[in-house]
C-alpha cells in the first residue's frame, strides 16, 4: 500500500476549514482554494483535505498555498509527493479501472481547479465531454465538462 507521512493532527474528513462554502468552492482562511486537497482526501479519504495541507506544509515550500490563493501547477507534484499519493501527469484520459485521475480545469479566472476525471462521453447529448466529481461543491457535484477545458491529467494508481 501507499506510505502515508506522519500527519500532526488527525481530523476528519468533514474538517471545517475545508467545507465548501455558499459559493460552492473550498476556501481556507477565506480565500484559499483546497481543491487539489479536496481531489486527495475524494481519493483516500482516511485523511482530510486539511491533514493533506498540513503533510504538504511540513516540506517546507516556498509558497503557502493558504497565502497565495491555491496551489501553483509547477508545484503539483510536491503535493502529490509529501501527501504519499504517486502520480503521473498526462495529456490523455485513460480511463482505467486501476486508477484515478484527477483533471486540471482552466477556469475564467485565469486560474486552474482541480476535480476528479470519472469518464469520457463518446456519443449523445454530451459527446465529446468529460464526466467529473468536483468534491469542493456542495451542489451538483458531478457535472460535464468540455474536452478543451482540461489542460492535463494526473493520474493516481488506485490502492
Amino acid at each position: 500500500g501507499r506510505v502515508v507521512p506522519p500527519l500532526a493532527a488527525r481530523r476528519s474528513p468533514t474538517d471545517e476549514f475545508f467545507l465548501p462554502n455558499k459559493r460552492n468552492v473550498a476556501f481556507l482562511f477565506g480565500h484559499f482554494r483546497a481543491c487539489l486537497f479536496n481531489c486527495l482526501t475524494y481519493i483516500d479519504p482516511s485523511h482530510s483535505a486539511k491533514n493533506y495541507y498540513e503533510a504538504y506544509m511540513e516540506t517546507g515550500p516556498e509558497e503557502d498555498p493558504a497565502r497565495i490563493g491555491g496551489v501553483n501547477p509547477e508545484n503539483f507534484n510536491d503535493v502529490f509527493n509529501a501527501c504519499g499519493f504517486k502520480a503521473t501527469e498526462t495529456k490523455a484520459f485513460g480511463g482505467s479501472a486501476t486508477n484515478n485521475y484527477i483533471g486540471i480545469l482552466n477556469t475564467s479566472e485565469d486560474r486552474s481547479h482541480a476535480v476528479i476525471v470519472l469518464n469520457y462521453i463518446t456519443e449523445g447529448l454530451h459527446k465529446d465531454e468529460f464526466i467529473v466529481y468536483d468534491p469542493s461543491k456542495t451542489d451538483e457535484p458531478y457535472y460535464y465538462v468540455n474536452q478543451w477545458w482540461i489542460a492535463t491529467f494526473y493520474e493516481i494508481p488506485k490502492e
